[in-house]
């Protein structure tokens, strides 16, 4: 019986040890948040938003918006990769929301503000994943400059071809 008091109060006595050292939700920054959701390092540029600040993001003058989710192959795929190229580049921040949390209604209004400062075509549904570069209100889609195959599949490119895509990567991110 002194045994099994003895191990419970052990046990009881490293849960209060533990405990003290978790973070709560709140206390989790998106860097951390994201970090977690994509498997990747703390030190990144992204930040979340909520629905309504990215209609104000759109009409900003200065701004990167992704748009992923962390159930996509591909979106964790970009994210890591804009992760890496991101650090020591001119980006500080990118915008992070998932679309597929939209309402049918809230996606249309998106699309439209979109389509009204795009600066060529247009666009019918938001996909994932999809980064939009915003500067002076208007918006230039980057993802749609990067074959998603070069970035689903750079275990199997080139050095080279590897450098190319980087390239267009930081060229695309300079302010």
């Amino acid at each position: 019986m002194k045994k099994i008091v003895s191990i419970l109060l052990i046990c009881i006595s490293m849960i209060f040890m533990t405990g003290c050292s978790v973070k709560k939700t709140s206390e989790v920054t998106d860097e951390e948040k994201f970090a977690m959701e994509y498997d990747v390092t703390v030190d990144n540029p992204f930040s979340y938003i909520e629905y309504d600040e990215l209609l104000e993001s759109f009409n900003s003058n200065k701004a990167i918006i992704y748009f992923g989710n962390s159930n996509d192959e591909i979106s964790q795929t970009v994210a890591k990769f804009l992760t890496e190229n991101s650090v020591g580049s001119q980006v500080k921040k990118i915008y992070y929301f998932d679309p597929t949390k939209l309402r049918k209604k809230q996606e249309k209004e998106l699309i439209d503000l979109i389509n009204s400062k795009l600066i060529n075509n247009n666009i019918e549904k938001i996909t994932v994943p999809s980064l939009y570069r915003i500067t002076n209100k208007k918006i230039t889609p980057i993802i749609e400059d990067i074959d998603h195959k070069d970035i689903e599949n750079q275990n199997d490119l080139s050095t080279d071809e590897k450098k190319q895509i980087l390239k267009r990567y930081k060229s695309l991110l300079k302010d």
